[in-house]
């Protein structure tokens, strides 16, 4: 699944064609266990066959417990489960920003909807047109996820966003780094 969302044909054909899927999910889903569908939305909403969460501390818990197969299936994994989810954009999503102007060089500090605080890699940033920034992030699982700024930390950004020559530019006391223009497809995956 190079797409970061689930293809068009069934959630339960799309989970199976994973060789990588864990054998105990194989196995249930090839016995005919049901797939109820649990989605994590394009604006970083969790949803059960359509309802959004409600329960803070869940809601905390799946977006902690978040990994990828090496085929590309997204799961909740909360040791000893495994569930298979659909990522309609991306496994994480950027809050919130915190400017650390007291850092040399400055220093931009991305609240990500796993709960944890990080530096921005000013090197991973892009720009998909109609959806906004993207960067990757790091996981407990010491994976690297794209992410998606939310609009909080979208507006935040901005401020330090220069338009040059039809370009973008992210220019902190630290320097001043390119942002590519991409697909959504070139950001899930650079």
């Amino acid at each position: 699944m190079s797409d970061f969302s689930q293809p068009p044909r069934s959630d339960r054909d799309a989970v199976l064609a994973d060789a990588s899927l864990p054998a105990a999910i194989r196995a249930a889903l090839s016995a005919g266990a049901q797939l109820e569908r649990i989605e994590l939305d394009a604006e970083g909403q969790w949803r059960h066959e359509g309802t959004p969460f409600v329960h803070p501390h869940l809601i905390e818990l799946f977006h902690r417990s978040i990994v990828r197969t090496r085929g590309g299936t997204y799961l909740i994994e909360i040791p000893p489960y495994s569930y298979p989810i659909a990522v309609r954009d991306t496994p994480r999503y950027v809050r919130h920003i915190r400017i650390d102007p007291a850092a040399q060089p400055c220093q931009i500090l991305l609240i990500v909807s796993d709960g944890s605080e990080q530096p921005l890699d000013p090197s991973t940033l892009s720009y998909v047109p109609d959806r906004g920034l993207y960067c990757r992030v790091d996981t407990t699982k010491g994976e690297r996820f794209p992410a998606r700024f939310l609009r909080p930390a979208y507006y935040s950004l901005s401020e330090h966003i220069m338009d040059e020559a039809d370009s973008y530019f992210l220019q902190t006391s630290g320097g001043k780094w390119p942002i590519p223009i991409v697909t959504l497809e070139q950001a899930h995956s650079m």
